[in-house]
């Protein structure tokens, strides 16, 4: 059996997490980033705050706009169109 060892991302994942008053921590984001290969094998590191807002920022802006063209879509079949 051929061996593969060429590591591809298997799961990328960022949660929001809200604060606990007992730890007096606040919210904030955090994930997960994990790899695998064709062994099986696999790892994992986690995302603290500050490593996962380049994603979010990155995926906000593509999360407006198609907002913005679901929003449209929505408001072109709701018109009324006198016939």
């Amino acid at each position: 059996m051929e061996s593969n060892k060429e590591w591809i991302l298997k799961r990328l994942t960022i949660e929001f997490k809200p604060g606990y008053s007992l730890l007096k921590t606040e919210d904030h984001y955090e994930g997960k980033i994990e790899f695998t290969n064709g062994d099986n094998e696999s790892f994992s590191i986690k995302l603290h705050e500050d490593m996962a807002e380049p994603y979010l920022k990155l995926v906000s802006q593509e999360v407006i706009k198609n907002s913005q063209q679901l929003a449209d879509r929505m408001a072109e079949t709701l018109t009324f169109k006198p016939q």
